[in-house]
Order: structure tokens, then sequence, then C-alpha cells
């Protein structure tokens, strides 16, 4: 369980708040509308991280953009 809030905590600090920006670039960069992603307002949400991102955005994003999950969560490309 200590590990968990560990890995939860280095995630928050380092990772978390850049992924409402990735997101937004994304979608711009692509020419997506916040619905083509889910819910308009779900997704506004996200992007002002006052949400987190949901399994469904993550699955469109990819889709729609061919960018992996490593990259939309944590910014890298593998």
């Amino acid at each position: 369980m200590i590990i968990g809030r560990l890995y939860m905590k280095f995630f928050d600090e380092n990772y978390s708040q850049e992924i409402p920006t990735r997101i937004k670039c994304l979608r711009k960069k692509y020419n997506l509308k916040q619905s083509d992603l889910g819910n308009a307002g779900q997704v506004s949400q996200v992007e002002s991280g006052k949400r987190p991102i949901t399994s469904s955005m993550l699955v469109y994003l990819n889709a729609l953009t061919a960018s992996s999950y490593t990259y939309i969560v944590f910014g890298e490309f593998v």
C-alpha cells in the first residue's frame, strides 16, 4: 500500500499536471473538437485540470492522433 501511495505522489508531482496541456495541444494540432474525444464538458474539465483523464479519452486520442499512451500520459516518446 505504501508503494502505491508513493507512486501516486510521484505521478502527481511529475506528470499529472502536464496531461491537460498535452491533451489540448494534441486536440488542436489535429483539429479535433472536444466532442470528438467524448463529452465536451468532461473534456473541458480534463483540459482545465479539474478532472483526471478517462480511459475512453486516452483511447480516442490514441486512435485519432496516433499518439502513444506513454506520450499522452508521460510526455515521452518510446
